[in-house]
């Protein structure tokens, strides 16, 4: 058994392939609506998925299912929610959160006092 040669099928590599590209785009979506230390996978799972139309469950199962086992209509659909939030990001989108510190709230809060000196 040991001298027969290993055939694999393009197919398989393929599916592997793609399933494999949307794990990644699972994990970069869910990683980027993640809040931090003490938020759950599906808590920003669900943000995500409110934000970018796309159903919790596609997102969940690229985050936990094995490549393998990826359907192409599921991949299909998280390539088009992660195309939309990678235009997102090139647009200037940044997750929400807390100023880091005084200072930077300071600074927060004169451009936001700028910006509405100009708009009267």
């Amino acid at each position: 058994m040991g001298d027969k040669p290993i055939v694999i099928d393009s197919k398989t590599l393929d599916a592997e392939a793609l399933g494999t590209a949307a794990k990644a785009m699972a994990r970069e979506i869910i990683a980027d609506y993640s809040d931090g230390v003490g938020d759950t996978v599906p808590a920003a799972a669900g943000r995500a998925s409110d934000e970018l139309k796309v159903d919790i469950e596609i997102l969940l199962q690229g985050w936990s299912r094995p490549a393998r086992e990826m359907y192409v209509s599921r991949w299909m659909r998280l390539f088009l929610a992660w195309r939309r939030h990678r235009l997102k990001k090139a647009k200037g989108w940044n997750k929400p959160g807390p100023p880091a510190s005084g200072r930077e709230a300071l600074d927060m809060l004169a451009q936001c006092l700028s910006l509405s000196d100009t708009d009267t």
